[in-house]
């Protein structure tokens, strides 16, 4: 029997969810703010570009090392101040990383898609101190400093926002200038931040955070590149104009997923402090709670959606409408699905975790062309509703599987699995 006394739920919202949701809120306004512009000021074209780098930019990262993140917040909650060394062992990788960019770039601004290859070359110049920087808040999340990430974000995002505005204004139709300018500006700041981080790491720490960021990489890179398929596919078999449509589109669901995350914050303490059968059956009331929850307020926003988005947006964004309802409806059909991926996570059921990462990512990479291909823009909304239904129901299966004897004990949760869709 687990006998760890669970967090107060009050203490939890006040000392994590409070400071953590204040940092995301701020991320999604600057991101709402960044949106508007492109689209009052800019062009769908611009609008895809900018996009379109910022997923090239994700897909590089597979490469450059991502699960380091996870393992410095981990090994940072056990007492460990690993980030800067972790930072320089992660130089090679961000490297090639920055090559793949460039090869991109180059290869589209010579097939006549100049401007998408110069915002990618754009970010290839920055991608090395953004990747090896961005472990500055993976360490201040895991040593539980959450004040001073939230200043870290007030930053980062006052300064992006102030950037996009000039850029715009100084060199209007380019996206090239707001890639360079929204990676350069977070890397130089969370730079600031890595320098002045403790860095007194054991051989040992160090090369068992290092060991474990690799697994983690290698673990996760289905699930990275399902997190910007759509963008990708949407772009190679439709065109890049529905880029900015589905750019606009995803808006909503991304503030649904802040919400979420917030949540499940709040809740994995308190579910890993418990027996696994109570666990479950918290979990499972939390499924039903999120899927209500989510099916007034998405399914609300998405009856709104009609007259939202071209107020908002433009009437040149009103294609986006249908594709932004479907996405709307999503975290309603995977809430039951969310809160039992949770229970996995809180109660260390990391052989399932692992097949759920593995079945869901690779469903949908067959899925999702078969769906743009029949039904166009519209096809991801309808893809992304049949992968969150089969997430609920494959989560739901593997949570009454029985435990294997060999898995971690509830206590032993590796934090940097994450939470969330």
């Amino acid at each position: 029997m687990n006998t760890l006394r669970a967090p107060g739920l009050r203490s939890v919202v006040r000392r994590t969810a409070a400071p953590l949701g204040a940092a995301m809120l701020i991320s999604q306004v600057n991101s709402i703010v960044i949106l508007l512009a492109l689209t009052r000021i800019g062009t769908r074209g611009m609008l895809a570009d900018y996009r379109l780098a910022l997923s090239a930019v994700a897909i590089a990262s597979i490469v450059a090392l991502p699960g380091a993140a996870t393992a410095v917040g981990r090994s940072a909650a056990g007492g460990h101040a690993v980030a800067v060394a972790l930072a320089r062992q992660r130089l090679p990788w961000a490297l090639f990383g920055a090559i793949g960019l460039t090869v991109t770039g180059v290869y589209l601004s010579a097939t006549g898609r100049a401007s998408t290859g110069l915002a990618i070359l754009a970010a290839a110049l920055v991608f090395v101190p953004w990747a090896v920087t961005d472990l500055a808040g993976a360490y201040l999340i895991g040593a539980r400093e959450f004040s001073r990430y939230l200043r870290l974000q007030i930053v980062v995002q006052c300064a992006t926002a102030v950037w996009v505005a000039v850029a715009l204004l100084v060199v209007p139709g380019a996206a090239w200038p707001l890639v360079a300018g929204y990676l350069g500006l977070t890397a130089a700041a969370q730079g600031v931040v890595l320098l002045r981080l403790p860095n007194r790491p054991s051989a040992a720490a160090r090369q068992e955070c290092y060991t474990y960021g690799k697994r983690l990489s290698r673990i996760n890179v289905l699930s990275a590149i399902d997190l910007q398929l759509d963008v990708l596919l949407t772009a190679a078999l439709l065109s890049r104009p529905d880029v900015a449509l589905l750019a606009v589109a995803r808006t909503g669901g991304q503030f649904v997923k802040a919400l979420w995350y917030l949540v499940a914050q709040a809740n994995i303490g308190r579910l890993a402090a418990l027996e696994e059968s109570r666990s479950r059956a918290e979990s499972m009331r939390l499924g039903v709670w999120l899927t209500a929850g989510f099916a007034v307020v998405c399914g609300g926003a998405a009856a709104l959606c009609p007259t939202v988005v071209p107020l908002v947006f433009g009437h040149d964004y009103a294609g986006a409408v249908r594709v932004a309802q479907l996405l709307l409806l999503v975290p309603a059909v995977g809430g039951i699905g969310s809160a039992l991926e949770l229970h996995l996570k809180a109660q260390a059921r990391v052989r399932e975790l692992y097949v759920l990462h593995i079945v869901k990512p690779l469903t949908s990479c067959v899925c999702l062309p078969l769906a743009i291909l029949k039904w166009g823009l519209l096809g991801v909304g309808i893809e992304a509703l049949a992968i969150a239904a089969l997430y609920s129901l494959l989560t739901g299966w593997l949570v009454v599987r029985p435990r294997r004897s060999r898995e971690l004990a509830p206590a032993a949760v590796p934090r940097g699995l994450g939470v969330g869709r």
